[in-house]
């Protein structure tokens, strides 16, 4: 993570660093863990589409 991004001085010293490869948050992520985030959000926007949604952060706000 950066103080400011994205990145898009070619002078800052960081980014013009030889040895640095700059890659955003999900730079790299497995195949296996792409599916398991995929299937997660599928499951969630079919409980809110059931009228039960899960994995809410703020339940008590759902009426």
């Amino acid at each position: 993570m950066f103080d400011t991004e994205p990145l898009s001085d070619a002078n800052d010293p960081l980014l013009a660093h030889p040895n640095l490869i700059a890659t955003p948050h999900i730079g790299f992520v497995t195949e296996d863990e792409f599916e398991k985030q995929f299937s997660d959000i599928f499951d969630q926007i079919n409980a809110y589409a059931e009228g039960k949604p899960i994995h809410m952060i703020n339940p008590s706000v759902w009426t």
